[in-house]
C-alpha cells in the first residue's frame, strides 16, 4: 500500500498552489496507467524484497470494491487538508490590503465565501484551530469596518 499511499498524496496540489485569493484546489484524478509506470520506479519490490505479479494484483485492486472505499476515504482526507490549508492561507492574508481598490461587489464575495468556508468547517468538522478562527474572524471585522454602513448592516447580520 506504501506506493499507493505516495502515488496519491502526490496528487494533491504543492502548498504553494494553494492561495487566499483563488479557490481551494483540486487533486488531480487518478491514473490507474501513471500509478502502475511509477511501481518501478517506487514500488513494494523495492522495499519488501518479496517477488510477484505486483501490477497484477494492483490491476485487481483497482476493480474491486475495496479500492474504491479506499479511495474515496483517501481522497476526502486530502480534501479536507486543503480546505484546512485554505482557511489558513485567508487568515495569514492581508485581506484589508486586498480589499482597497476592489470594488465593493468583490469584497462582499470574499467577506460571504470566508464566512460560509468557516461554516462548513463547523459542519464537516474540520480541526480548525481557534487561533485562525479568530484570526479569521478579526480579518472579516476589519475589512468590514471599511464599507459603507449599509454594508456593514447587511454583512454583520448576515
Amino acid at each position: 500500500m506504501i506506493p499507493l499511499e505516495r502515488y496519491v498524496a502526490s496528487l494533491m496540489p504543492l502548498l504553494r498552489n494553494v492561495s487566499p485569493y483563488k479557490g481551494i484546489p483540486h487533486t488531480r484524478p487518478f491514473d490507474p496507467e501513471e500509478f502502475i509506470k511509477s511501481l518501478d520506479f517506487s514500488g513494494p519490490q523495492l522495499t519488501t524484497g518479496i517477488r510477484g505479479d505486483w501490477i497484477g494484483l494492483y490491476r485487481r485492486f483497482f476493480r474491486c470494491a475495496n479500492f474504491e472505499g479506499w479511495y474515496n476515504t483517501r481522497i476526502q482526507e486530502v480534501n479536507r487538508k486543503l480546505q484546512l490549508l485554505h482557511l489558513e492561507a485567508l487568515s495569514n492574508a492581508d485581506l484589508q490590503s486586498w480589499a482597497r481598490g476592489r470594488q465593493e461587489v468583490e469584497v462582499v464575495d470574499l467577506i460571504l465565501k470566508i464566512k460560509e468556508k468557516m461554516k462548513l468547517a463547523v459542519k464537516y468538522q474540520l480541526p480548525v484551530s481557534n487561533d485562525i478562527n479568530e484570526m479569521l474572524l478579526t480579518q472579516m471585522d476589519s475589512v468590514i469596518e471599511a464599507l459603507p454602513d449599509d454594508l456593514k448592516a447587511v454583512l454583520n447580520n448576515n
